[in-house]
């Protein structure tokens, strides 16, 4: 896992630990749960700063506490950062999430799933507000999502993954117009129920998921056992990642191929 020309996963625990948080940081799923119920919301982002900040002294964390709830759209940051996570809502408590994310002027910001547990006028909301950050402060976002709806969204480019491994990827526009991989296509079928015009039609995936799928010594595709499209050939020989054109890879022996 490469970073500035440095493999993360090789690194001493105290050189990851500055990347960690600071250069790299991440908002969690579940944010009720990530966050530490018997601290209030400034004690957490407080925590942030006397780790990261080094330049900052106890007496500025107050009002940078403020500015970085402000960042996240709170009106009344001084009750919020008073406040225990569970006396606000899921939205609110998101936020408070991306506001601990945010809060070094991190490079990389790890969006992971962090609009799964919500209602759709909340998870609106933390999307334009994830856009809205992106744009002020040129973090980079990686946002995890198996929802195309907020893929259409949010991004630039577009990284379909299965059993760990990069099955397309490339520009956000040219993928969603033209998915070349047989997973990938299957999930945007999927989020185009209202055109479908009966279940019957929807794609069917196969569940059946071999156990050995994960290690770098099957010689298949791994999609294989899932796949509608599978022949022969893909149970036999794993398939590269096919350039297809400068803003577009896939990894199919059949329409990589082409």
């Amino acid at each position: 896992m490469l970073y500035k020309n440095k493999d993360i996963l090789n690194l001493p625990i105290t050189e990851l630990n500055k990347i960690r948080g600071k250069e790299i940081s991440i908002i969690f799923q579940d944010a009720l749960h990530a966050l530490n119920p018997v601290m209030t919301i400034r004690k957490q982002i407080e925590e942030v700063f006397s780790i990261h900040c080094n330049s900052m002294h106890n007496k500025d964390y107050e009002e940078a506490t403020i500015d970085i709830l402000k960042a996240v759209d709170f009106n009344d940051p001084v009750r919020i950062m008073n406040a225990y996570p569970h006396e606000l809502s899921g939205g609110m408590q998101q936020r408070v999430m991306i506001a601990m994310a945010l809060a070094a002027n991190p490079e990389i910001i790890i969006a992971d799933e962090p609009t799964t547990s919500l209602d759709i006028t909340a998870q609106l909301h933390i999307v334009k507000l994830l856009k809205k950050i992106q744009e002020k402060y040129k973090t980079s976002i990686i946002f995890v999502t198996h929802d195309i709806n907020i893929v259409k969204s949010i991004a630039n480019r577009i990284v379909i993954m299965y059993a760990g491994q990069v099955l397309e990827y490339g520009d956000a526009q040219e993928i969603l117009n033209n998915p070349l991989h047989p997973y990938t296509r299957a999930m945007i079928e999927m989020h185009h129920l209202s055109n479908v015009p009966s279940r019957s039609s929807l794609p069917i995936l196969s569940s059946y998921v071999p156990q050995n799928v994960f290690t770098e010594t099957v010689k298949q595709c791994r999609f294989y056992t899932r796949c509608n499209y599978a022949q022969n050939r893909c149970n036999i020989e794993k398939p590269d990642l096919y350039h297809i054109n400068k803003n577009h890879f896939v990894r199919c022996l059949f329409t990589g191929s082409k």
